[in-house]
């Protein structure tokens, strides 16, 4: 009785701090847990660069991201993305990808994949409003985004990124409504 008690105040406790999920900052970094701290370069000092083809470069890790959402369009003519990101389940998010490899890929290149949930991770920006770079991802939802990383303690759960605030927290993986951003390059 004591413990049920306990619980339903920690409970109530987290839900009037507005408690969103595992800050990107605040997690421990392994294999299967985020990573342990999220860029902070600041909105000035952008550590990206727009490739002008739809693509985006990390300065600092050389990973080239796609500007927009899956189910979005990118358009030369703005440096915009068109469209409504599309929601997918964490199966769905994984074959896609592929699908759209063999179909000749995006911005001449076929080997994009799902980002693990350390590199999602190193879009996140403490310090701008919004913790995504907007001018380099445009019309990025303030939503939650699959990374390839599965929670390796409870099989049906993958690791995600949340635009909205920055955090971090796993999800089922057969929630169909989270998001994709897509990267090619080197493992971290």
């Amino acid at each position: 009785m004591r413990l049920n008690v306990l619980l339903i105040l920690a409970l109530t406790l987290l839900l009037m701090t507005g408690y969103r999920g595992v800050p990107c900052a605040e997690a421990a970094a392994s294999d299967q847990t985020p990573p342990a701290a999220a860029r902070t370069a600041g909105p000035a000092q952008s550590p990206f660069v727009d490739n002008g083809n739809g693509t985006v470069t990390d300065k600092t890790s050389g990973l080239m991201w796609k500007k927009c959402s899956e189910g979005q369009t990118w358009r030369k003519a703005g440096n915009r993305c068109e469209g409504k990101a599309a929601g997918y389940s964490w199966d769905d998010a994984l074959n896609n990808v592929e699908i759209m490899n063999t179909r000749g890929g995006t911005a001449g290149f076929k080997d994009w994949r799902l980002p693990t949930i350390k590199e999602l991770a190193t879009l996140v920006d403490y310090e701008r409003e919004t913790p995504i770079d907007l001018d380099m991802f445009p019309a990025t939802p303030a939503l939650w985004y699959w990374s390839s990383t599965p929670f390796h303690r409870f099989p049906k759960r993958a690791w995600f990124v949340a635009f909205g605030y920055g955090d971090i927290s796993t999800e089922r993986i057969d929630n169909q409504g989270l998001h994709v951003r897509l990267v090619r390059g080197g493992r971290k």
